[in-house]
């Protein structure tokens, strides 16, 4: 069978654009060879998507910035999940500046050597603007519990960033009311009056039944309302990421909602851990 044929691709290059569309087929994606796409600024050499993921990617000897600051305009006004990389081959010299500001504009870096692609840089979603609080103003055990999702935000992995920070705050927030209903601080409303819970009941409540139990607490404290309110809020979101993040509509209201989210779950933790 021949293989994938290109047209803009200089011959000493073409090694290097067959691994990576042979890189990219075998981990899954869908790999599109010199896709003109309306409105973009140019036709890069390979267009490869995932999921809800797009990926502009051009293989070349040199890096024109240039060239790459109105790839980057136009992938941050996609309104989609769209990244872009360029992919050299080792022997081609790149300056730390150049690097630098590849790393600053989010565009990935792929190099081509005789062990195949390496990922030099990661490429990130451009069309996705979330800035998180400063992770070293934060309180050392905020820090310990939410470092890993702020380095997946860093990399572009932005939703198993979310997914990630849900789940560290899920576990607080659980720990929380199991302290407080072992002491007898924390009573829920119930129809035989107030109750207070068991862990085996805390430890198996998913987290819209931990939003809707700290509802339900009776004389809560400020800090009870900050953690419920946290989790009914965060509660839509987090069901969409874990079991329906294929789906159109659920990317496109987490897109909407991941940064004012982080907020709310590095408020509520700071408040827990205080």
């Amino acid at each position: 069978m021949a293989g994938p044929k290109f047209r803009t691709v200089a011959e000493e290059l073409l090694p290097c654009a067959l691994a990576v569309h042979s890189h990219f087929s075998l981990h899954g994606y869908s790999v599109r060879i010199e896709r003109a796409e309306l409105g973009a600024p140019f036709t890069p050499t390979l267009t490869v998507s995932r999921d809800r993921t797009t990926l502009h990617l051009d293989v070349v000897q040199f890096v024109d910035l240039r060239r790459i600051r109105e790839w980057v305009k136009y992938g941050k006004s996609t309104g989609s999940d769209t990244r872009l990389a360029v992919c050299v081959p080792s022997v081609t010299a790149l300056s730390n500046g150049d690097r630098a500001q590849l790393r600053e504009m989010r565009v990935g870096l792929f190099t081509l050597d005789g062990a195949g692609i390496t990922e030099s840089l990661p490429p990130q979603d451009l069309s996705l603007s979330v800035e998180l609080p400063d992770l070293q103003a934060l309180k050392p055990r905020v820090r310990r519990l939410l470092g890993h999702a702020y380095e997946q935000f860093d990399d572009g992995d932005w939703r198993e960033g979310f997914e990630g920070a849900c789940q560290s705050f899920e576990v607080e927030a659980r720990s929380y009311l199991k302290r407080g209903s072992k002491t007898g601080r924390i009573k829920i409303e119930s129809k035989a009056g107030p109750k207070q819970l068991a862990s085996r009941e805390i430890e198996g409540m998913t987290i819209g039944q931990l939003a809707h139990v700290f509802g339900k607490i009776l004389a809560p404290t400020r800090l009870d309302e900050v953690i419920g309110q946290a989790l009914a809020k965060l509660n839509r979101d987090r069901i969409g990421v874990v079991h329906h993040k294929r789906k159109k509509v659920t990317e496109n209201r987490l897109r909407r909602n991941v940064g004012r989210h982080m907020w709310v779950i590095v408020h509520a933790l700071t408040e827990l851990c205080s």
